[in-house]
């Protein structure tokens, strides 16, 4: 299982018009505090199911060890 399988189930579910309105309202533009943050507009009950879909999923095996 890597990374990329579980950003690709979540990119199909983004929603831009949501993702846009959140941007505004958790103040991501520049010099603001939210800068850099990135939403995808997708509904907590859709990420519950993504987080319950990959739960056993061990988070060591998506960062290489030193």
């Amino acid at each position: 299982m890597s990374y990329s399988i579980i950003t690709t189930d979540m990119k199909k579910l983004k929603n831009p018009e949501k993702a846009k309105i959140l941007s505004r309202f958790f103040k991501t533009g520049k010099g603001q505090y939210g800068e850099g943050d990135i939403f995808l507009g997708i509904p907590v009950p859709q990420s519950r199911e993504i987080a319950e879909r990959y739960k056993r999923i061990c988070i060591s095996n998506f960062f290489p060890s030193s």
